[in-house]
């Protein structure tokens, strides 16, 4: 009867651990994924953002969403949700590999586009790591 009652107990902490540990910001492989640096910009060069900014002129042609990690524990993939209000306009899947890892998504600007945006960063189960708004105008 007492190694029933071990066996119950185990189980019960094994199952609050992985409640607890389930959606953190962990990766498929039980690490953690570390987002430094999320930000808007105009371009990239030499894997940095450039011109950056929360308002994009039709001028500039693209809206570019630039995104640093600092902890890649293993190869995992990333998300940029792009939303136009409330409308999933993109979805844009991200390879990532450690130790760490830069990568960015973009959307070209149309006449139509003007007006409230977000992109949202989201780990590789789906948690939301960021929420990033801007608007695009003439």
């Amino acid at each position: 009867m007492f190694r029933r009652g071990k066996f119950h107990v185990f189980y019960l902490v094994v199952l609050i651990l992985v409640l607890l540990t389930g959606s953190n910001g962990l990766s498929q492989e039980g690490g953690v994924l570390t987002l430094e640096e999320a930000v808007l910009c105009e371009e990239i060069k030499e894997r940095t953002p450039v011109n950056r900014t929360v308002i994009f002129s039709m001028a500039v042609k693209k809206a570019i969403c630039f995104t640093a990690f600092s902890a890649v524990p293993a190869k995992v993939v990333i998300s940029h949700n792009w939303y136009k209000q409330d409308k999933l306009m993109a979805r844009v899947r991200l390879r990532l590999q450690p130790p760490q890892w830069t990568t960015f998504s973009s959307i070209t600007l149309k006449e139509q586009d003007k007006g409230p945006w977000r992109v949202e960063v989201l780990d590789p189960a789906g948690k939301l790591l960021r929420t990033l708004r801007f608007s695009i105008t003439d």
